[in-house]
C-alpha cells in the first residue's frame, strides 16, 4: 500500500525534483558540489517553523551578499546575518544556528560523508527532521524525512496510527525499497499533496488518493 500510494502520487503530480538550489528544481541532478550541499543544509535550517518561500528568500539574500559559504558565515557579523534572514522568522536563533552549523561543517573539513546522524543531532538547533533532511538531500543517505504533513497524511489515509517520529520513519523505510530517490520524491510528494488536498481542512475533491483514503470514505 505504501509504495502503491507513492506511485499514484508520482503519476498525479510528477517528479518534484527536491531539493531546489537557489529556487531551481532540477529532477535530473543527483550529485551536488560541496557549496550546493552547504546551501541545502542551510536551507533545511532556515525552513524550520516557516514556509519554504520565506526560507528561500533568506537563502537568496545570503547568496546575493556572497556569504553563503562555510567560511563566510563564520566570519560574518551576527547582526548582519540576522538582517539577511529576517524573512525566515526566529532570526535571532537561526543566525546563531547557522554559525554553529558552519563551525560543525568546517570541523569535518566540508566532508559530508564524515559525520553521522548522531553527530548532527548533537548540533544545537538540529532535530530529527532537519538532520534527516540534510542527510537525505545533501549527503545522499537513506533517511526518510518525517514532518507534520507526513503525520497528518498517514493518519487521515489510515495506513498507520504511529505518532512518534522514529516509528513513522521506520514504517516508511520498512515498506519502501531502500532507494534514496524514492525517499526524496515521496517526502516532496506528500508536501505537494498536503498543499493541494490534505490541508488542515481537507479538500478531498479530485484528490488522487480518494479511493484509498479512510477519512474520505468516512465522509
Amino acid at each position: 500500500m505504501v509504495f502503491r500510494i507513492y506511485k499514484i502520487l508520482l503519476k498525479s503530480f510528477g517528479p518534484q525534483g527536491w531539493w531546489p538550489i537557489r529556487g531551481i528544481y532540477d529532477i535530473k541532478k543527483k550529485n551536488f558540489s560541496k557549496s550546493e550541499k552547504f546551501e541545502i543544509a542551510i536551507g533545511a535550517l532556515l525552513t524550520q517553523n516557516t514556509s519554504w518561500k520565506n526560507a528561500a528568500s533568506a537563502l537568496e539574500n545570503l547568496h546575493s551578499e556572497k556569504i553563503l559559504s562555510c567560511d563566510k558565515i563564520l566570519l560574518c557579523d551576527l547582526n548582519r546575518i540576522k538582517h539577511l534572514i529576517i524573512s525566515s522568522g526566529y532570526y535571532n536563533q537561526k543566525s546563531v544556528r547557522l554559525k554553529t552549523f558552519a563551525g560543525f561543517i568546517k570541523s569535518h573539513k566540508s566532508d559530508y560523508n564524515a559525520f553521522s546522524r548522531e553527530d548532527l543531532l548533537r548540533v544545537n538547533g538540529i532535530g530529527k527532521e532537519t538532520a534527516d533532511s540534510i542527510l537525505l538531500y545533501a549527503c545522499q543517505k537513506p533517511f526518510f524525512v518525517v514532518d507534520a504533513y507526513t503525520k497528518r497524511f498517514i493518519h487521515r489515509i489510515g495506513i498507520s496510527c504511529a505518532s512518534d517520529y522514529d516509528e513513522i520513519q521506520n514504517f516508511f523505510m520498512k515498506n519502501l525499497p531502500k532507494d534514496i530517490e524514492v525517499y526524496k520524491e515521496y517526502h516532496a510528494l506528500i508536501v505537494e499533496l498536503s498543499k493541494r488536498h490534505c490541508r488542515k481542512t481537507p479538500i478531498c475533491k479530485d484528490c488522487p488518493l480518494g479511493d484509498l483514503c479512510a477519512s474520505f470514505k468516512k465522509g
